[in-house]
């Protein structure tokens, strides 16, 4: 009988961690749906954009990611804007991850939801940097993190080129020439703040420039960059 007793006991343990389980899974499901449901509405509204966040935050800004914002989609963004109502979009180290039919498709996306002189602020990797170390980090299959999915390694020829390709006219902010010169215009970091550049990354204060981006800013084609 005792026997019995402990055998129904754990069979009913059994079937209330099953059931506990399953409201669980079906309640986080409802969780981030209704999650997305709200970020969307929250980006619908939004003039200034975040793209590929992976928890990136900044004041007037809107974060995104892929189950926001599919950037290689071009309806995954008529879903969320149906006419160009963003002023700024801004994207660090996100176009490395892009395979090349999707790098372009997703300049294109943003190009189609910019207002007249919008911008889009990408900052990658510099594939023109003279160190090896830094090359050897940031290259795809390197050694720095998140090198095993890099798909480019741009330069700022072959990045503002893909940006005319994609319906934008490129200015150039920072960037290594290929003699292994740098480069460095006034920038706002209102616009985007690049935390992995010459001004604003920490390991440049013991070895200046030993970590920057290559940035190049994206205009809506057709309009005068201020």
């Amino acid at each position: 009988m005792i026997s019995i007793l402990r055998g129904f006991r754990r069979l009913a343990a059994k079937v209330v961690r099953l059931i506990s389980g399953t409201i669980n899974h079906r309640f986080a499901r409802t969780r981030d749906r209704f999650r997305r449901t709200v970020h969307r509405f929250r980006l619908a509204r939004a003039t200034k954009v975040i793209l590929g966040a992976s928890g990136t935050t900044m004041a007037g800004w809107v974060s995104s990611d892929i189950d926001t914002l599919d950037l290689c989609e071009f309806e995954s963004f008529s879903g969320i804007w149906s006419r160009p109502q963003i002023t700024h979009f801004f994207a660090e180290h996100v176009w490395e991850h892009l395979d090349p039919v999707c790098a372009l498709e997703a300049v294109k996306n943003c190009s189609g939801f910019l207002m007249p002189g919008g911008r889009l602020r990408i900052a990658v990797p510099d594939g023109n940097h003279p160190d090896p170390k830094y090359i050897e980090y940031v290259r795809p299959g390197g050694i720095g993190p998140g090198c095993d999915d890099h798909k480019h390694l741009f330069t700022v020829s072959t990045l503002c080129d893909l940006i005319k390709d994609g319906g934008l006219a490129p200015v150039p902010i920072e960037w290594w020439d290929s003699a292994g010169n740098f480069h460095k215009e006034a920038w706002n970091v209102e616009d985007g703040l690049v935390t992995r550049s010459a001004d604003y990354d920490e390991r440049n204060k013991a070895a200046p420039l030993s970590y920057t981006s290559l940035i190049v800013d994206a205009f809506k084609i057709n309009d005068n960059p201020p």
